[in-house]
């Protein structure tokens, strides 16, 4: 096996496939890095760790225009993790999944990520107090979550694209437990894959926490979009360049036990559901109140406010995707794009199911 320093040598100015042993999944893991030429082990250097979306890899996601050209102009690595799977969500779905192979991937998926960045830290001069996470899609909702629940590893959030998975009460809190940190949020104002109603919602509650969060919706542009637009690479490492961490992030970072990562939150799939279905009934006990029944679907006013209306609007699509999401960690392909493909469509086609469908998908 190289030496450390001869691997840096070997991967500076080139991105480089390497792995190292998941003791925990038993078997080797692979990931993609791209060490910049100027890079010299006395300077310590700013990390992006970079995480791929759904049934992506991390040799497609380092490749998007225009990233590593700002990566090697400012001096940046950059290393995109597997994540465990294509599909392992990094824990943003909880972590553990009946539907899923094996049932604990996105445990599985969210510790790959921290090992990864333990062994870049190992293997290179890396400054702790510039350490940014970056991800599309399903890598926007590892970023999200990842964000909060490692706040004091990151110096800055970049979620690209990213799904809301989450309750508006559950995204309040997860949202709360990185006020801190800078956040960069980017999506397509025509994205067919993770609608762009429930993003600006997300902004919204940034925003009005108080965090420093900065908006970028692409008009008339789709989920794709921010793997080809160069110019939006060096827009994000200029946000990147703005934001450095008060006090260095710690040497070691371990995942918490089954038992605190429930105490914080972080629950399966199944229970998340079971949860929602209790509130709705609990709704649905409440005595009608006096004069005429406003549509479900109808902006709130008087007596109903706007927070009350987001939660019953995010809930009704949390109900319709998780079932879908649930699929999407098993590995039917056919089975997951067909439930994509459906769902969307019902959307499009029937009437508005809740405030988070504002216009017709494409």
């Amino acid at each position: 096996m190289a030496s450390a320093t001869e691997r840096v040598a070997r991967g500076h100015g080139a991105i480089e496939r390497r792995s190292y042993h998941f003791e925990e999944a038993g078997r080797s893991m692979e990931y993609a890095i791209f060490v910049p030429t100027g890079y010299r082990r006395e300077a310590a250097a700013p990390v992006v760790i970079l995480l791929h979306g759904l049934f992506s890899n991390p040799h497609q996601v380092i490749r998007y225009r225009g990233l590593t050209r700002e990566a090697e102009k400012r001096g940046y690595i950059v290393v995109a993790p597997f994540g465990y799977s294509d599909r392992g969500w990094y824990g943003s779905l909880g972590w553990r999944n009946s539907n899923a192979s094996p049932e604990h991937a996105g445990e599985l998926s969210e510790r790959d990520v921290l090992n990864v960045l333990a062994v870049v830290r190992r293997d290179f001069h890396v400054d702790s107090q510039r350490i940014y996470l970056m991800g599309h899609s399903m890598g926007g909702a590892g970023t999200l979550h990842l964000g909060a629940s490692y706040p004091e590893l990151w110096a800055a959030l970049v979620p690209l694209s990213p799904p809301v998975l989450l309750a508006w009460d559950a995204m309040l809190e997860q949202v709360g437990r990185m006020l801190e940190l800078p956040v960069m949020v980017v999506t397509g104002e025509k994205d067919n894959i993770t609608p762009v109603q429930p993003v600006r919602e997300l902004v919204a509650a940034m925003q009005e926490l108080g965090m420093d969060c900065r908006y970028h919706e692409m008009q008339g542009s789709g989920h794709a979009a921010p793997a080809l637009r160069p110019k939006l690479m060096a827009e994000i490492f200029d946000f990147f360049e703005a934001c450095r961490r008060a006090v260095p992030a710690p040497q070691e970072c371990t995942p918490p036990s089954a038992a605190e990562a429930g105490r914080r939150g972080w629950q399966p799939q199944h229970k998340q559901q079971e949860r929602l279905e209790a509130e709705q009934e609990e709704e649905q006990r409440q005595p009608p109140s006096s004069g005429a029944k406003p549509s479900e679907d109808s902006p709130p006013h008087n007596g109903q406010s706007q927070v009350k209306f987001r939660q019953q609007g995010n809930r009704k699509w949390l109900r319709r995707t998780f079932t879908v999401l649930g699929h999407l960690q098993s590995g039917h392909l056919k089975l997951e794009l067909a439930g994509w493909s459906v769902f969307y469509f019902a959307k499009s086609r029937l009437a508005p199911v809740s405030s988070l469908c504002q216009r017709p998908f494409a």
